[in-house]
């Protein structure tokens, strides 16, 4: 009876205390509390470049979005940027100023998290040369990076670089964070005054997740996994409800669903249930665990240090499929219909961004970038990127894909008894999910001399359109002609693959007959039934003599006297 008691106590205390939130934007780490980073919008299928903006040096962490801005930690020197959407550059602070001597920032930080007032950043930092670190959340005004109020944790030791990764997590009017002293705090956003704080008794290295029951019986929990391999989940007021041992240090975010918080340490992954902390299954990789977490609808993604990207069923555990990405870049960052990915390219400069089918595991589109390529966030159905070198951030939207066919290509007898004339007609289409929004020109020629019929700059078109563009009336020479027309690639485009056709028809002296035109292909196809033709008749015509022959020796016998 007194554990039932307990258990009620607890849960009405974490129904006094939930606070569900949702996320907007790309806010924080993981995209959401719930660390699923999972977005809500679907990126380009074939994206292409937007805008980039050059960087003090690679992306530390993934760029988060909030309210029409972008942040993003850029390494060596630590480097916070505030921009539009746009890219345009809004203010700049060097994050070695936010901490006061003899401390210093030590590492790189993790992702902030934003809210609309206030952008949020767990450094770590070392007092001068000694092994003595402490973690410090820093309030920003997201209006101009003005330093508007900080918490310093607990002084600990640390031989080396902690490694301290544990991005804010904002809920209710509260931020969330862990802490390499061991300590999980909640501090109220508005003023950083503190809420309450746990000790776990070791570090706790990874962000902290918010797990939503959805219902209010049970409420919220944040979950906070540490450097012994407990996964411990705290009511959102502080109070322990469970903790489950995973056997390895926990170094990437759980991931909270309704139905069960899935973690990973070392080569485990684990479904742990959501009120009781007991395993509901786990599955062992033939490798480590390296890069975080993502959920794509009920497939859980998970990056292995063995170069290979792996889905596993959220409800049961079993590996779904396995793909082989080498280099992959430890990241992932998935929308409904695709999981996003990074590996190495065949040139050594660049790497390929890969969309993978989260039910499958099928590569849904690659494309090569200046490597290395991440992290990522999606918001607005822009995925936001590092790239370099040199070092950049860069937005990747729709792009569009100029593209002209053979069958594009008419031409129209026009009457005349004097010359062969026809008129030329050609249509351009947009096959890319973006607008053309600079002028591109459409360049008609005739023949080998290349003889321009038609020259035309097209001032934009949109996505899945067409333009056309027209000659009334040429004057063909007897003889066979190559009609081709280019169209100018532009910035951005997919594929200048399709920016090419040409057909091939035979003029007839005088008044056209007919046109016949055709593309190389069945330029080959023809001349070969031409030669077959030409064989045939030979056949024939040799039979025919072959006969007569035979019918001149019958008659010529008919006629001889009989002895």
């Amino acid at each position: 009876m007194r554990r039932a008691l307990v258990v009620v106590c607890v849960l009405a205390a974490v129904v006094i205390f939930a606070s569900p939130v949702q996320a907007q934007d790309w806010a924080m780490a993981g995209g959401d509390a719930s660390r699923t980073r999972l977005a809500g919008s679907e990126p380009s299928v074939f994206p292409g470049i937007a805008w980039d903006r050059p960087l003090t040096g690679p992306l530390a962490s993934e760029p988060i979005v909030q309210g029409g801005l972008l942040f993003t930690i850029a390494s060596g020197p630590a480097t916070l940027d505030a921009r539009t959407t746009a890219g345009a550059l809004t203010w700049s602070v060097p994050l070695s100023g936010l901490v006061a001597a003899p401390w210093t920032v030590r590492g790189n930080p993790p992702t902030p998290a934003a809210d609309a007032g206030h952008l949020f950043v767990l450094l770590s930092a070392r007092n001068g040369t000694t092994d003595m670190h402490r973690d410090i959340l820093v309030a920003l005004d997201r209006a101009d990076g003005s330093a508007g109020g900080s918490f310093q944790g607990n002084v600990y030791s640390s031989a080396t670089d902690p490694g301290i990764g544990s991005s804010p997590l904002l809920a209710g009017d509260r931020v969330f964070f862990g802490s390499g002293d061991g300590h999980v705090r909640a501090l109220y956003a508005a003023n950083l005054t503190a809420s309450w704080d746990r000790d776990l008794g070791s570090p706790v290295r990874a962000p902290v997740s918010l797990l939503s029951t959805g219902n209010p019986l049970l409420g919220d929990f944040v979950l906070a996994g540490d450097a012994s391999g407990r996964l411990t989940a705290l009511t959102v007021g502080g109070a322990p409800v469970w903790s489950a041992d995973l056997r390895a240090p926990i170094t990437v975010a759980p991931v909270g669903t309704p139905t069960a918080a899935l973690a990973a340490a070392g080569n485990g992954v684990f479904a742990v249930h959501p009120a009781f902390g007991s395993f509901l299954w786990n599955t062992t990789l033939p490798a480590p665990v390296a890069g975080p977490l993502s959920l794509s609808n009920a497939t859980l993604v998970v990056g292995g240090a063995d170069e290979k990207v792996r889905g596993i069923d959220q409800q049961t555990g079993a590996t779904l499929w396995v793909r082989a990405v080498p280099g992959l870049r430890p990241w992932l960052v998935a929308s409904p219909t695709r999981v996003f990915a990074a590996g190495a390219s065949l040139d050594p400069m660049d790497d390929r961004l890969i969309a993978l089918d989260p039910a499958t595991g099928d590569v849904a589109w690659a494309g090569p970038f200046h490597g290395p390529v991440g992290p990522a966030s999606i918001a607005d159905g822009v995925m936001y990127v590092g790239l370099g070198m040199p070092p950049r951030i860069a937005a990747l939207k729709g792009s569009p894909d100029l593209a002209v066919r053979p069958s594009d290509i008419s031409l129209t007898p026009v009457p005349n008894p004097n010359a062969f004339q026809a008129s030329v007609e050609v249509s351009v289409k947009n096959v890319g999910d973006a607008p053309v929004t600079t002028p591109f020109s459409v360049t008609v020629t005739d023949g080998p001399a290349g003889a321009v019929l038609i020259q035309k700059r097209v001032p934009r078109l949109n996505a899945s359109t067409a333009t056309t563009v027209r000659l009334d009336s040429w004057n063909f020479t007897a003889g066979t002609h190559n009609i081709t027309v280019v169209v100018e690639a532009t910035a951005g485009e997919r594929s200048a693959a399709n920016n090419r056709a040409s057909i091939t028809f035979y003029a007839f002296a005088g008044p056209p007959r007919t046109v016949t035109e055709w593309a190389p292909s069945f330029s080959i196809a023809l001349a070969i039934v031409a030669i077959a033709a030409v064989g045939l008749g030979y056949a024939i015509a040799a039979a025919a003599r072959r006969r007569e022959k035979e019918l001149q020796s019958i008659l010529q016998e008919r006629r001889r006297p009989n002895p």
